[in-house]
């Protein structure tokens, strides 16, 4: 005949009532009796009216055993208790079962206690060399589905690329490995929406309208112009220009504050782009100018087609590109001079500089023309999180919408470096070998590289 072994709720020894009451009482103040009685209350009397709140700022509970189970039977009883386990605390973001399922299957196909040791089991923090703050886009981090965790648990995307956190980890944990480089801060002015650079030169522009020009020393810029009706500046070598938001053109003479000469007025300007001595405009209509040299008269058409809604230039070259993304370039006579490079609906932007024309895509392509008309064009990466290219010389960069910026290094789709990954990047420029980065807060900086160039 089977015997059982009955369980019954065991009670505290009357000697240890006292002790448990003012352990209670430590714990929590807030578990002292009321004090409101008028007799002093013996020690079995304030065990019993003592209240049993945990500390507030939450508590780490254990389990032990009066005799001696063996392993599995105490996991067992723990595990049918849905209390004591690792995955069952407060903070747990697990949902362990579907966990061992996941992680059972290809590509993995881990047993249950390899899943419980990979995954499951908190890591003890002052048992491990780590960096200050999880980085859930780091190459180590693993991927984990959201199905297999808690509802409002946080993402945790993983890596496919070594990141600036891992690379300053791995400076740190491999001495003989340096830190990326990194960029020099200029200036931390909130008003900063715009720079513009041109050979040695840096401007900025605030949302006031001012224009400052940087002195060469961190933190110092001599102001040009205070106008609140400017929206762009454009250099070119040591010139400078602004547009107002009435169309008006303005060129810098030399003198801050007053030294200003209008070139145009018209106010269906949308855009000015200046390269090598050219300073062309674009309209809001599509027409495409070319200035002369003689102010307010001066300026000669050279096309008019509605669809265009960017122009780009370097030297002498000239390029348009239209909303259906079809790609342009000026072969010198005003209106029908012109050839089509490229039509991909995809196109979102076109960069050059020197003989190098590139284009970006919606989707993140990266594209270089390599010299024939529409099948002339060659991919230089495909990464869908790409949102800016710039270009200098013959370096080219790109910004993701992560903050993360990197620098094309020959090889197309492998070859790129990564040189800082800051999320409140918002712009990039690059000219005369220097590359610099806009905040979302304002702040300018250029980058410092090892060896003085990129």
């Amino acid at each position: 005949m089977t015997e059982f072994q009955p369980c019954w709720l065991r009670s505290l020894p009357e000697e240890h009532k006292g002790t448990a009451a003012a352990l209670a009482i430590n714990i929590n103040p807030s578990n002292a009796p009321n004090q409101s009685r008028s007799k002093a209350e013996e020690p079995v009397e304030l065990a019993v009216k003592t209240s049993k709140m945990w500390n507030k700022n939450g508590v780490e509970l254990s389990v032990s055993f009066i005799d001696t189970p063996d392993a599995e039977l105490r996991t067992r009883i723990l595990s049918h208790m849905n209390a004591w386990s690792e995955y069952c605390n407060e903070d747990s973001v697990w949902k362990p079962p579907r966990a061992v399922a996941y992680y059972g299957g290809p590509p993995n196909n881990w047993s249950k206690e390899k899943t419980e040791q990979n995954v499951l089991t908190p890591l003890v923090i002052k048992d491990i060399h780590s960096t200050a703050n999880t980085d859930s886009h780091s190459i180590m981090c693993y991927f984990v589905p959201p199905e297999i965790m808690k509802e409002g648990a946080p993402t945790v995307p993983g890596g496919n690329d070594i990141d600036v956190i891992d690379q300053n980890f791995a400076a740190q944990v491999y001495p003989k490995t340096s830190p990326i480089p990194a960029f020099d801060a200029l200036d931390r002015n909130p008003a900063t929406v715009e720079i513009a650079a041109s050979d040695d030169h840096l401007y900025q522009l605030h949302r006031t309208g001012e224009i400052w020009k940087y002195t060469g020393t961190p933190m110092g810029w001599e102001l040009l112009d205070n106008n609140p009706n400017t929206i762009q500046i454009v250099a070119d070598g040591s010139n400078l220009y602004q547009r107002h938001k009435n169309g008006k053109i303005w060129i810098y003479t030399g003198t801050p504050l007053t030294g200003w000469q209008m070139l145009d007025n018209n106010a269906a300007t949308a855009n000015i782009v200046v390269s090598s001595g050219h300073l062309y405009q674009l309209h809001n209509t599509g027409k495409i100018w070319v200035y002369t040299g003689t102010p307010l008269t001066g300026w000669q058409t050279l096309d008019k087609n509605t669809d265009t809604v960017q122009i780009a230039a370097h030297q002498d070259g000239l390029y348009q590109r239209h909303k259906s993304g079809k790609v342009w370039i000026y072969t010198g006579t005003p209106l029908t001079g012109w050839q089509m490079l490229d039509n991909n609906p995809a196109t979102v932007d076109i960069v050059v500089v020197g003989s190098h024309l590139y284009q970006l895509h919606s989707t993140g392509k990266i594209w270089v023309y390599i010299g024939t008309p529409m099948t002339g064009w060659k991919m230089l990466d495909d990464n869908p999180a790409t949102v800016q290219i710039a270009a200098d010389g013959d370096t080219l960069y790109q910004r993701h919408n992560s903050g993360r910026i990197w620098v094309y290094t020959g090889t197309p789709m492998t070859g790129w470096r990564q040189l800082d990954g800051n999320p409140a990047t918002q712009k990039i420029i690059a000219s005369g070998g220097h590359l610099y980065q806009m905040h979302n807060d304002g702040s300018v900086f250029v980058y410092r590289s090892a060896g003085g160039s990129v």
